[in-house]
């Protein structure tokens, strides 16, 4: 029975303290007509055993009180009397007559008129709902987006189809089988919490194949055949090797009519993830599962088939079925407890290895065909069961059942390591002894005493006999057999390993034990053709260095001094009974040996150089390293993105992603100018997420931020600020004293890519805002003329005869004005802004455009008044972009548009920014993610699917004791002689700058007076090594994939309105973006200790509460340790348990009954093994807390 679950959102109404038990306090939110704060009830503290019963009704009792308190009361009291009279153990009929007295008591006390006021309660809490992980299968939640979608479809509908199986009248069952799980779970005794979990995790499976696959099949609505095909030999793959290796048939029996073959596979696939989803500590070996499915799949094909048995003459019925949790008790049990007993031997890991088995010993027992002794069903007698005392000496086993006992395991070991040494000396025995230095030193020497000076002097007869003398024939034979040991037998070894043939097995019963794990495990041809290549290299340059520069400049000297008889010294005699000079001889050639000897490492460093300095070119590594790099680079950075992160539209973009020296800086084809828009849109998500990050401040985001609009759809990218600062300026002081021709000032000013686009943004920029401010006639035909004779001059190329630039500066400081007045758009500056434009005016008619007259006439011709230049103007220009007849001429505040304003804030910027931005940004951790991802796009890289074709994949990350999140308290404390936060805001003064900037606080102080203390914790606790940190790192991945599927089925429309508008305005597409990304990702907290931390009030338990509730698909698997009266004996009980948030609460999913304490061993992989059976995809990536994501390497 699932808990009671409002559908109100809920609100806390205070943090906690950590030093507080966690408890639940349900108010209303702060608009909320209803002021009561309740005292919270205890609902969340309760001891194990009444938690799962209780609870629920406990929390009903909170959402209540408000309006009803007599009847909350009622409620708990009530149960507090029971509870104290009873006793805390309390079975689930006692909880119904509790209940029922509870019912009557309110009844009888508060009459009809209040229980009618609680209908809207009653109501929801008396639908139907069914917990669920990612797919909702209940049929009150078909309608979701997830549920929606065709592979999902499919897949349902291939489970569900139960025709042609055993009906259940033949298994004297009440009811039909709901699909091919209910069937198995009801055949083999499977527990109903693994059914479910591994229902949802096929359905994923075969959804994510089938639409992969959509290419190649005719309907997508119908699962096909090459979905589930792939998918057996996924999981079937060590099966097979294991049914080969050990010279067994394989149980898996398909039909001959195509329709009922779909449904075998899928039983068989069911099956088995059924075994491995309850087998425990028995998923550490594998073999041993595979040994129970082999039985199981025959006792399931016979039951298909309805064959009968050679043995008992009736129909093949499981050997273990047809009672609730049969599987765990009959067949998981007793291996578990051989398996623990041999974990109590180890005495936690100090006894001898040769007296215990751990894992891979009992699982090695499975590699020999003696395993099948122990039988279906198995004999508990067996000596694989007999688990000796460690403080006896153990029994000698028998001879053909030796490797299932502990005495065994040593010797099987001395076997295998003699087998080991007898191959290791064999190999030493064919190694080839001619290779070593010291022969080459000689054969090198002998060639330098013959003056060799070309290698074909070495066939000559003479030369070539004394070098021979060196090899001996052996040795030249050994050298071909080496060349094809190195060349061919790779390959063939490999196969001969992996064959289980049995003429294999004779060839290699000298050089390879036994095993069934570690064969072929060679590397690849073409991977040793490329390591001897290197070497061959490295040798030869070597070995030709070492001849011409090291031994035969010694050969001359060596001569001579030989030649020097032992008397003839000429210097004082240091050994003067020496009568030979031998010893000079060995100083002049020691040090040339010892460098012969050593300078091989110095080969070996310059050759890595070389290769690793060409395989990096060759791969685009380090392309952008520096921010400087990045400016002169990042024009490239769009069509990069479009060519390795935008799935390809056609065949021939397919190839071109695929060449091997494809262009990443080609200019983006006409179908595909949306990819410039994608660019910019995942840019201003990966900014935005360095602002969230407190890595750049708002002056900062601004600069990065590139502006979206419908000029990309052509083409025309408007640049970040921070690559266009200083440009604007520049080309201003560039065209202000600039003498000559205009095609020369436009041909320098281009030279610069960036300073061209900042000149034409600017201009297009000023004429759109002036556009919108004026609305007068007069000033619009004014201003239009204006920008008309600029045209017109621009296209004759006479812009430097037709206006005076040395004016320029005074208009830049004018527009700097104007622009800082629109920024504010306060209506007491009306005066002013019409003052500017007027200053403005004057400024290019009168000082700047030599024919300015005209624009004179103009105004002349519309206002009909005939008067001399001078008096004209005088008396014209303070009525221009003026008010007359109540009317004014300029739209000032300008209309409230976010686009408008964004636009006028950017030309400001453009206009303003100096040097300064040439920093920016200044934070070194928003340096490096920017440099890596900008790096990354000119890396190469597979051809991106689109999401709904990609892998799915999960990541889990265990988690014991360690910390959360900071408390207050903590980040105060000031044990270590500084608190935390002090140590925070010195090791990153600039993201502490940039909180406090976010929050809109100046101090700590000012933090606490707003009521931003969790906003401060997660601050820090994203700064520390916390499960936090590493959890909001992982949960990129989500937001990657949503992004990324946006961008997959976003039109034009909704990339311009942006990503993160789809939640608000389009409901539909949000839904479908959530559904995509459950499907591909999944993230599981295995928190070992979350129950016990929860029953006793550890604030650990709050806080991962708190963290499912703010990343909803976020899923924590924990070990629950319960006491249960089994034959009026208490019994501890563990079960895997599956939880996620569900209005403010964690809600149990899964709940899977171990068969004792799952950790019995090592605490860390046994606690990754109980929450790996909740995991979904076909990758799983396991993360520690010391790692964390970002989203812009993501």
């Amino acid at each position: 029975m699932s808990e009671i679950v409002v559908a109100e959102p809920i609100y806390e109404d205070d943090p906690p303290e950590p030093e507080r038990p966690i408890t639940r306090s349900i108010t209303m939110g702060t608009g909320s007509e209803h002021n009561h704060v309740p005292e919270p009830f205890e609902s969340e503290r309760l001891p194990a055993s009444l938690a799962s019963e209780i609870q629920r009704f406990l929390r009903v009792a909170n959402l209540i009180e408000s309006d009803e308190p007599r009847i909350a009361y009622l409620w708990v009291s009530l149960f507090l009397i029971k509870l104290e009279s009873q006793g805390e153990v309390i079975d689930a009929r006692r909880i119904g007559s509790v209940l029922f007295e509870v019912l009557k008591t309110v009844s009888n006390t508060t009459g009809p008129q209040a229980l009618a006021n609680r209908g809207g309660v009653q109501t929801k809490s008396n639908d139907l709902f069914v917990p669920y992980n990612i797919l909702p299968l209940d049929p009150g939640d078909s309608r979701q987006a997830i549920m929606q979608l065709p592979e999902i479809k499919a897949a349902v509908a291939a489970i569900r189809n139960i025709r042609g199986i055993p009906s259940a009248n033949d298994f004297q069952r009440h009811g039909d089988f709901i699909d091919l799980f209910d069937f198995l779970q009801y055949c083999f005794g499977f527990q109903e919490g693994n059914v479910a979990n591994q229902r949802e995790h096929l359905l994923l499976l075969l959804a994510n194949i089938h639409i992969r696959k959509t290419h190649k099949q005719t309907s997508v609505l119908k699962l096909g055949d090459g979905s589930v095909d792939e998918l057996l030999r996924k999981f079937f793959k060590n099966y097979t090797n294991w049914c080969k290796f050990l010279g067994r048939k394989s149980n898996i029996w398909l039909p001959y009519v195509k329709q009922e073959a779909q449904q075998y596979k899928l039983l068989y696939l069911g099956l088995y993830l059924l075994i491995w989803g309850e087998a425990a500590n028995l998923r550490f070996m594998p073999e041993c599962l595979c040994y129970i499915f082999h039985h199981m799949a025959y006792e399931l094909h016979g039951m298909l088939t309805g064959a009968v048995s050679l043995t008992t003459w009736e129909k093949v019925m499981p050997a273990y079925g047809g009672q609730s949790e049969s599987f765990l008790n009959n067949v998981v049990t007793p291996i578990y407890t051989v398996i623990k007993e041999e974990a109590k031997n180890s005495k936690s890991g100090t006894a001898d290895h040769s007296t215990w088995r751990n894992y891979d010993d009992l699982n090695e027992y499975f590699w020999s065909p003696d395993c099948f002794q122990i039988g279906w069903p198995m004999r508990l007698d067996h000596d694989f069961f007999c688990i000796p005392s460690s403080k006896k000496p153990s029994k000698k086993p028998k001879a053909k059942k030796a490797s299932a006992s502990t005495g065994s395991v040593e010797e099987r070991r001395k076997e295998d390591g003699e087998e080991d040494e007898v191959g290791a000396t064999k190999e030493e025995d064919r190694e080839p002894k001619w290779l070593g230095k010291t022969n080459f030193v000689e054969a090198l020497i002998i060639m330098a005493c013959h003056e060799l000076e070309s290698p074909l002097q070495l066939f000559d007869k003479v030369i070539f006999e004394d070098v021979m003398s060196v090899f001996i024939t052996s040795a030249f034979l050994k050298l071909i057999r080496v060349e094809m040991v190195l060349f061919l037998v790779p390959s063939i070894r490999k196969y001969i390993e992996i064959s289980n043939h049995r003429i294999c097995t004779i060839l290699s019963w000298w050089t390879q034990p036994g095993l069934y794990i570690g064969r072929g495990m060679q590397e690849s041809q073409l991977s040793v053709l490329k390591y001897t290549l290197f070497w061959v290299l490295v040798l030869l340059s070597k070995f030709s260095f070492s001849y011409y520069f090291e031994i035969k400049p010694l050969i001359e000297p060596t001569k001579q001094i030989m030649k020097i008889g032992g008397k003839k010294y000429e210097w004082h005699e240091v050994f003067p009974k020496v009568q030979s000079n031998a010893g000079a001889i060995v100083a002049v050639w020691a040090p040339i040996i010892v460098v012969y000897f050593m300078d091989t490492q110095i080969w070996y460093s310059v050759f890595c150089t070389i290769f690793g300095g060409v395989y990096g070119i060759l791969h685009h590594l380090g392309e952008i390293r520096t921010l400087g790099m990045l400016r002169s680079r990042f024009h490239s950075l769009p069509s990069a993105f479009n060519i390795s992160l935008i799935p390809a539209s056609s065949r021939n973009d397919q190839k071109r992603k695929t060449g091997f020296f494809h262009s990443k800086f080609i200019k983006v084809s006409k179908t595909e100018k949306n990819g410039v828009a994608k660019f910019v849109l995942v840019w201003n998500q990966i900014i935005n997420n360095f602002r969230m990050e407190d890595l750049i401040n708002n002056r900062e985001l601004d600069l990065m931020t590139m502006p979206m609009s419908s000029e990309l759809f052509s083409g025309i990218v408007r640049w970040p600020v921070f690559l266009l600062a200083n440009k604007f300026s520049t080309a201003l002081s560039i065209a202000k004293d600039f003498v000559g021709k205009d095609e020369i000032l436009v041909r320098k000013i281009k030279k610069d890519e960036y300073m061209y686009c900042a000149v034409k943004e600017c201009y297009e920029s000023l004429k759109y805002i002036l556009e919108i401010l004026v609305v007068g006639d007069l000033e619009k035909k004014i201003v239009s003329a204006m920008f008309t004779e600029i045209e017109e001059s621009i296209e004759r190329s006479t812009l430097l005869q037709d206006f005076r630039m040395i004016e320029l500066p005074l208009l830049l400081a004018k527009c700097i004005e104007l622009m800082e007045l629109l920024v504010e758009g306060n209506e007491d500056h009306h005066v002013k802004v019409v003052k500017i434009l007027q200053d403005i005016f004057e400024l290019v008619t009168n000082d700047m455009m030599a024919s300015g007259f005209r624009i004179l006439e103009l105004l002349y011709s519309y206002q009909q008044i005939d008067m001399d230049f001078v008096d004209f103007n005088r008396s014209i220009e303070p009525e221009l972009f003026g008010s007359a007849d109540s009317k004014s001429s300029i739209h000032f505040p300008l209309p409230d548009s976010a686009a408008l304003n964004e636009q006028i804030k950017r030309f400001h910027l453009l206009l303003t920014v100096k040097d300064t931005a040439m920093d920016v940004p200044t934070n070194l951790e928003a340096r490096r993610r920017i440099s890596f991802f900008a790096t990354s796009l000119f890396m190469n890289m597979p051809s991106a699917p689109k999401v709904c074709n990609m892998l799915p994949f999960c990541v889990m990350t265990p988690h014991y004791m360690e910390d959360i999140n900071f408390s207050m308290k903590e980040l105060h404390s000031s044990q270590r002689e500084v608190s935390i936060i002090f140590y925070m805001q010195k090791i990153f003064p600039d993201e502490w700058k940039n909180f406090l900037e976010r929050m809109g606080c100046e101090n700590l102080d000012g933090l606490k007076d707003k009521g931003k203390e969790e906003d401060l914790r997660n601050w820090a606790s994203y700064r520390g090594q916390t499960l936090s940190r590493t959890v909001r790192g992982m949960m990129y991945y989500r937001e990657a994939l949503k992004l990324q599927a946006f961008l997959d089925v976003a039109e034009d429309e909704d990339i311009l309105e942006g990503y993160d508008a789809v939640e608000s305005r389009n409901r539909v597409l949000s839904a479908q973006l959530d559904a995509i990304a459950d499907m591909k990702f999944t993230y599981v907290l295995s928190c070992q200790l979350f129950g016990s931390q929860k029953a006793s009030g550890d604030p650990h338990a709050q806080d991962i509460i708190d963290l499912m509730i703010r990343y909803p698909s976020l899923r924590v698997a924990y070990i629950e340790e319960k006491e249960e009266m089994v034959e009026n004996k208490p019994r501890k009980v563990y079960s895997s348990v599956l939880v996620k948030a569900v209005n403010g609460f964690d809600q149990e999913i899964y709940r899977i009954k171990l068969p004792g304490p799952p950790t019995i061993g090592e605490g860390k992989p046994e606690n990754q093994n109980h929450g790996i059976i909740f995991t979904r995809g076909e990758a799983l990536q396991t993360i520690d807390m010391n790692q964390v994501g970002y989203l812009s390497s993501i």
